[in-house]
């Protein structure tokens, strides 16, 4: 956040910034659900499990093993580093990544998600790096309470401008997320409202 000039500037608005050590087990509160075919609990920030009302904020971009990073993925920032590790280790596993990442997201559960899709992240990521490519021109912000249509709404964008993602790549995700009541991969019932300005 300092690097890229958001601690200051969110700071001089008179935000309060609050910056977590994710290897401080003591400020995560374990989260359980019986539905989650992984039964390990997941261990979330407090001050995230303990909000009244949770924002996300995500960004769409590709990612090396969830290949794609929107409102579901956002939430490997809000469990401890010991959870992702986990997760990343058995990426290679059938299913437990993407089972993992939903996981994740269920722990948190926001009330409403706003993606800055001005600019997307295509090709590669997370990060800019060898192959990445930054689509500008995107021009959309996306607001949405349910985690699930907001990443298969924002999936369809970046598929439009990334010919090397495809839907099929997430499906597994989605799908997972609507079997445990996340929300609905369905756009068809989705009231989906256009505004331009």
């Amino acid at each position: 956040m300092q690097k890229v000039g958001v601690y200051h500037e969110v700071q001089r608005q008179g935000v309060e910034v609050l910056a977590a050590d994710f290897l401080e087990r003591d400020d995560y509160r374990l989260v359980r659900n019986p539905a989650w075919p992984i039964s390990a609990p997941v261990a979330v920030h407090r001050v995230i499990h303990d909000a009244p009302v949770l924002v996300s904020l995500p960004l769409v971009k590709r990612h090396a093993a969830a290949r794609f990073t929107c409102a579901l993925k956002i939430h490997f920032g809000s469990v401890a580093m010991s959870d992702r590790l986990v997760a990343h280790k058995n990426e290679r596993q059938q299913g437990y990544f993407d089972q993992r990442l939903v996981h994740f997201a269920d722990a948190a559960k926001p009330q409403l998600n706003i993606v800055d899709a001005r600019a997307l992240l295509a090709r590669s990521g997370p990060g800019l790096s060898a192959g990445s490519e930054i689509v500008r021109g995107v021009n959309r912000i996306v607001l949405c309470g349910d985690m699930v249509a907001t990443d298969a709404y924002c999936a369809r964008i970046l598929a439009r401008h990334d010919p090397t993602f495809s839907l099929e790549m997430i499906d597994r995700q989605l799908r997972h997320a609507s079997e445990l009541g996340l929300g609905t991969a369905d756009l068809e019932a989705v009231r989906i409202v256009e505004r331009r300005v």
